[in-house]
């Protein structure tokens, strides 16, 4: 918290009136997606859908093309990935273009490491991991990480995947998680990153052929407050072999709307599809 007179931010008032509040960067280099989804400091996507529809792959996929065309500094909370050195491999195998659900398997396993090395070096440059090797970790820990981390290394983006894994400070569940949002949201926006958040939605009914219908984006777990503190919403379902991706709600950019992508199962990326029955 701060006191501040207006001729202290004279400057930035300056420099918001001269070119406004327009700047902000594509996400994955998709032109289909582009059009829906665009990445402004100072805002935030929460992004949902049922376990398996790629929700995790999608922001790794993201957060590639927003370094290597914009320069983005990252920093990440993926408990969801697995433990820290699981998720700095996943995010260097995307990286060069290799499928991470197969590095296990893969030929020339020998040549691949050698060139991990170099992608790690470039990564120290764009990336950080909150780390959690006692456990879970409540919500005012994560909140002084964030803050410090951007004190000594002012990052574009912060990660939490998933927010159910920060162990929140009060109840019942519904408040607690429309004052952590609340918080999270006034950090997000004073220190100007943009804040992608997973967050689970309520456990589903089956149709009557065993099918689900994509969640609603007033089906998050546990609270409405997620519709009501968020910028941008996007739902990803599964629809065979290819993902639905709906854009149900959006700020200052991008639009509503909704396509298909397919995964390539050889690099671990996204293309757009043709939609089903078309």
């Amino acid at each position: 918290m701060a006191i501040v007179r207006p001729e202290s931010y004279s400057d930035r008032v300056i420099d918001l009136f001269i070119h406004g509040e327009k700047e902000y960067s594509s996400f994955m280099g998709i032109p289909a997606i582009d059009e829906l989804w665009q990445i402004r400091r100072g805002e935030n996507t929460y992004i949902t859908g049922y376990p398996t529809s790629g929700k995790s792959v999608i922001l790794r996929n993201g957060r590639r093309h927003l370094t290597q065309t914009y320069g983005y500094k990252h920093l990440v909370f993926g408990p969801e990935e697995g433990n820290v050195e699981r998720q700095i491999l996943k995010i260097a195998l995307n990286q060069l273009g290799i499928n991470i659900s197969k590095y296990g398997k893969l030929p020339n396993m020998e040549r691949i490491a050698s060139d991990l090395v170099p992608e790690l070096r470039k990564m120290q440059n764009h990336y950080l991991f909150l780390d959690y090797p006692e456990g879970l970790p409540k919500y005012s820990k994560i909140k002084e990480e964030i803050l410090l981390a951007h004190k000594h290394w002012p990052y574009d983006s912060l990660t939490i995947d998933p927010f159910s894994y920060i162990k929140l400070e009060s109840s019942p569940k519904t408040e607690a998680i429309e004052e952590t949002l609340g918080d999270l949201n006034l950090i997000n926006k004073a220190l100007n990153f943009h804040m992608f958040i997973v967050a689970h939605p309520r456990k589903p009914t089956p149709n009557s052929d065993g099918s689900l219908n994509p969640p609603d984006p007033y089906q998050f777990a546990h609270s409405a407050e997620w519709f009501n503190k968020a910028d941008n919403i996007v739902i990803l379902h599964r629809e065979g072999e290819l993902t639905r991706f709906i854009k149900c709600k959006t700020k200052d950019t991008g639009a509503m709307g909704e396509l298909y992508l397919r995964f390539n199962i050889k690099t671990g990326e996204y293309q757009e599809a043709v939609p089903p029955n078309f």
